[in-house]
């Protein structure tokens, strides 16, 4: 930050015009832009968003998953990760016509794109711990690889031909990490 910045709340946030909310996030009181995404950002978010579902769906578990849903994190932070899933218990306690969301997810998942880097989504996901989520995903593209940060545990990092699972988030849940490898990349 720098010392000229000024800070705001979420709720000051969410009275700027809709433009400005849709290109922000807003980052312990902090305006921050959001860049446009690449179309392999995309695929893999989108990719990894319905390989949980689909788990969802066949393994008959409650729960949901979704993209870039708002999450307000505490009074000064709201961000759009890329992928979110709340297990049955939270997402029972979710108003689903309310935005932002206030109920923090168990699992988050970030994709670095042109506008955020490693270190950023580094901060990013341990900040996301302290705030309350179980496991988050950071996964780069080049090399690919995701960095696995879970709450009590070191970060590990899982490559092509590796299962990323989450057996205290989603129990059962296991995929080898090239399904997520852009197919101009394999």
């Amino acid at each position: 930050m720098g010392a000229n910045t000024t800070l705001m709340t979420v709720q000051q946030f969410l009275e700027l015009p809709d433009e400005a909310l849709r290109r922000h996030e807003l980052w312990q009181g902090e305006l921050i832009e959001v860049g446009e995404t690449i179309f392999a950002h995309n695929w893999i978010r989108e990719t990894l968003r319905f390989g949980i579902k689909q788990f969802l769906l066949a393994s008959n578990t409650s729960g949901e998953v979704l993209v870039e849903t708002g999450i307000q994190f505490d009074s000064n932070t709201l961000a759009r990760p890329d992928v979110s899933y709340w297990d049955a218990q939270h997402l029972a306690a979710l108003d689903w016509n309310h935005s932002p969301v206030e109920i923090i997810p168990q699992l988050l998942a970030e994709v670095v794109s042109p506008s955020n880097s490693l270190r950023t989504l580094f901060r990013n996901a341990e900040y996301y711990l302290r705030a309350g989520v179980q496991m988050v995903w950071v996964i780069d593209r080049d090399p690919f690889q995701i960095h696995v940060f879970e709450k009590g545990q070191s970060k590990r990092v899982l490559r092509p031909g590796d299962l990323l699972e989450a057996p205290t988030v989603l129990p059962g849940f296991s995929e080898n990490v090239s399904c997520f490898v852009p197919p101009v990349n394999r």
